[in-house]
């Protein structure tokens, strides 16, 4: 499966204060809109990735400043299993 490019903004940041939300699995909860805000600040790129192809709804997140504005980053899957049996190979020719 082909993978699309994301880049993450905010049209319209939120200008409800993250401390005093209610805490839940995935973020917070603003009770002003009534949405859990899903906290991606401390994830990788491929875990907000993963996020948002899962999503089939709008999401509310909290970003960070290094992680607006530019393409994630979409690092292949290696597959390890074949990359052993390559070497396992090359080691019982030698």
């Amino acid at each position: 499966m082909k993978r699309q490019n994301y880049i993450l903004n905010i049209n319209s940041p939120c200008n409800q204060d993250w401390n005093s939300m209610t805490k839940s699995n995935t973020g917070k909860f603003c009770a002003n809109c009534s949405k859990t805000v899903v906290d991606l600040t401390l994830l990788t790129d491929h875990e907000i990735i993963k996020i948002v192809e899962q999503t089939p709804n709008k999401l509310c997140v909290r970003l960070n400043q290094q992680q607006m504005n530019r393409f994630l980053e979409t690092k292949q899957q290696t597959n390890n299993l074949k990359r052993y049996k390559t070497l396992t190979g090359l080691l019982l020719l030698t």
